[in-house]
C-alpha cells in the first residue's frame, strides 16, 4: 500500500514539471505569432529595423570560408542599392560610430582560434573605432597564433595569463582593466564564434534606436548559430552531421528563435548567454564578471537586480526610463548573428552541461533573496524562478521516473488503475509528456530560416536530454550544496 503521502508527492512534482510545459507551449504560440506577423509584412520579425524579410532569410542559409575571409551569402554581403539604403535608414541621427571593445577569453583555442580572427580582420566598422582584447590561458600554442595575427590586426591587445584564476570571468576582469578609456560599448564573444562583418554596425544601430525617444536598454543578445566546420574550415552540410551536433544544434534554434524572441516579444526578461552580446562599457565596469562557472547568467542577475546603478550620463531619471512599456534592460536581436562550433562528441558535452547547470544553480541560491526582494514586476521574478530552475527541474524529473518506476513494479498497473490520486497524476504526466512533442513539432517550422530542421532532429535532441540528464541533476545538486565547483572547458572538434 502506497501512503497517500507519496501520491500527493508524486502529483506536487508533477504540477511543478507542467508549469515548464505550459511556459515552453505559451513561448511556442507567441513565435507562432510573430512568424504570422511576419508573412503579412514585407520586413522581418523587427518592422523598426527595415530589413527585408527576403534577406533575412537568405541571412542564415550558411557561410563559406574563402581564401581567408568569411563570406556570407553574396546577397547578404554584397546587397543592392534597395537594401543598403534600407539598412542605412535605420541609423539614427546623429551616429556618430561610438569606441567599442571586443573582448576574447581563450583557453587552449588552437583549432578554432583562427576563425576568429579571420572574421575580425574583415570587420568593416571604423578600425579607430574599436579595439580586441584577447587574454589568453592557454598551455598551448594559441598566444603563439594570436602573436602571428597581431602584426595582421593593428588594433589588438594580447595579455597572456600564467594561471586561470576565475577561469573566463577572471580573464574579461583583467580585459576591462585594459579597456580603452575611449570604450562606450563592450562586446563579448567566444574563441569559436565567427562574425559578419557589419557585426558592430548593427548591434550599435539598435543600441541607438532603442536608447532614442526616452527609452532604454543595457545590454543587446545576439544569436550564435551553431553549426560544424570540417578540417578545411569550411562549414559541414548540417545533415551530415552526428545525432550530438543536430540536437545541440535544434536545442539552440528552439532557445533563441522561440524561447528568446517570445520573452522579447511578450516584455519578459531576457538571459545574456555568454557570447555574441554588447553591453555599455559604463556598466559592465561597474558590475565586472563573476569568477564562479556561470558568469553570464550572474551577469543577467546584475543588470536587472542591482539597485546603486546609475545612467551613463549620472541621471536617475534616465536611468529609471527603462521601466516603461517600451523600454527593456536586456534585448534579443535574431537578426544579430554569428556563427560558433557545435560539439560532435557527448562526452565533452555531458561535461559541459554538468558544469553548466551547478554555475547556474549556484548562483540562482546565491540570488534568491535578491529576487523576492526587488522591485521588479512579479511576472518578472516568476521567470526568474523559472530561468533559475530550468537545470534543477531536472531533480524532481529524476525522481518522478524513479518514484513511478518503484510503483510499478511493487504495486502493479492495477493498483494504479484503481487509485484515482495516482490516476491524476500520470494523467498530468502524459500530458507533459506531449507537451514536449508538441513543442518539438511547433519548433522545426518555426526555425526552419535557420535549417530545414525535421523529426531526425528532434528525436536527436530527445535522446541528447535523456543522455546528459544525469549531468543536469548532479551539477545542479552540486549547485545547491558546493560554493565552488571547477571550470570545464568545452573540447573542440578536431
Amino acid at each position: 500500500m502506497i501512503p497517500v503521502i507519496v501520491t500527493a508527492f508524486l502529483l506536487i512534482l508533477s504540477l511543478f514539471l507542467s508549469a515548464y510545459s505550459i511556459r515552453s507551449l505559451l513561448f511556442s504560440f507567441t513565435a507562432i505569432r510573430e512568424l504570422q506577423k511576419k508573412r503579412r509584412s514585407s520586413y522581418n520579425l523587427y518592422n523598426s529595423s527595415s530589413v527585408s524579410a527576403s534577406i533575412y532569410n537568405r541571412l542564415n542559409r550558411g557561410i563559406n570560408l574563402n581564401n581567408n575571409i568569411i563570406n556570407f551569402n553574396a546577397s547578404y554581403l554584397h546587397m543592392n542599392n534597395s537594401v543598403n539604403e534600407k539598412t542605412t535608414s535605420i541609423r539614427i541621427k546623429g551616429f556618430d560610430s561610438p569606441f567599442i571593445s571586443i573582448l576574447v577569453a581563450t583557453y587552449n583555442e588552437r583549432l578554432v582560434i583562427d576563425r576568429l580572427m579571420r572574421s575580425c580582420a574583415v570587420l568593416t566598422y571604423n578600425s579607430d573605432k574599436f579595439e580586441i582584447i584577447v587574454v589568453d590561458d592557454s598551455e598551448d600554442n594559441t598566444f603563439d597564433i594570436l602573436k602571428k595575427w597581431k602584426l595582421q590586426i593593428s588594433n589588438l591587445k594580447l595579455i597572456h595569463r600564467n594561471e586561470r584564476t576565475g577561469w573566463k570571468g577572471g580573464a574579461l576582469n583583467l580585459a576591462l582593466k585594459n579597456l580603452s578609456i575611449k570604450s562606450s560599448y563592450v562586446f563579448v564573444v567566444d574563441a569559436d564564434s565567427i562574425l559578419v562583418n557589419d557585426t558592430l554596425e548593427r548591434f550599435v544601430t539598435y543600441f541607438s534606436k532603442y536608447n532614442s525617444n526616452g527609452n532604454h536598454i543595457d545590454a543587446i543578445q545576439g544569436y550564435p548559430i551553431s553549426t560544424v566546420f570540417n578540417n578545411s574550415n569550411a562549414v559541414l552540410d548540417f545533415r551530415t552531421s552526428n545525432w550530438v551536433a543536430r540536437g545541440i544544434e535544434f536545442r539552440l534554434a528552439q532557445r533563441n528563435k522561440i524561447e528568446f524572441l517570445a520573452k522579447d516579444r511578450i516584455n519578459l526578461p531576457v538571459q545574456i548567454t555568454g557570447s555574441l552580446f554588447m553591453i555599455r562599457s559604463d556598466l559592465i565596469k561597474q558590475f565586472g564578471f563573476s569568477n564562479d562557472l556561470c558568469e553570464d547568467w550572474e551577469l543577467t542577475l546584475d543588470i536587472y537586480f542591482q539597485s546603486n546603478m546609475t545612467s551613463s550620463d549620472g541621471d536617475e531619471a534616465n536611468f529609471n526610463c527603462w521601466r516603461n512599456r517600451n523600454s527593456k534592460k536586456v534585448i534579443f536581436d535574431p537578426l544579430l548573428v554569428s556563427y560558433c562550433e557545435a560539439s560532435t562528441e557527448l562526452e565533452p558535452y555531458f561535461r559541459q552541461r554538468m558544469r553548466v547547470s551547478e554555475g547556474h544553480t549556484r548562483a540562482f541560491r546565491r540570488n534568491l533573496i535578491k529576487i523576492l526582494t526587488s522591485k521588479i514586476r512579479l511576472i518578472d521574478k516568476i521567470e526568474f524562478f523559472f530561468i533559475g530552475g530550468q537545470y534543477a527541474k531536472f531533480i524532481p524529473l529524476f525522481a518522478l521516473i524513479i518514484m513511478d518506476c518503484t510503483i510499478l513494479m511493487s504495486s502493479g498497473i492495477e493498483f494504479i488503475r484503481n487509485n484515482n490520486l495516482l490516476n491524476l497524476t500520470l494523467f498530468i504526466q502524459i500530458a507533459n509528456i506531449l507537451a514536449i512533442i508538441g513543442t518539438s513539432l511547433l519548433a522545426m517550422p518555426l526555425c526552419s530560416h535557420i535549417r530545414n530542421y525535421d523529426m531526425k532532429d528532434s528525436l536527436s535532441l530527445l535522446f541528447l536530454n535523456l543522455c546528459t540528464m544525469p549531468a543536469f541533476v548532479i551539477g545542479s545538486l552540486r549547485g545547491f550544496f558546493r560554493k565552488e565547483g571547477a571550470f570545464y572547458k568545452t573540447e573542440r572538434n578536431s
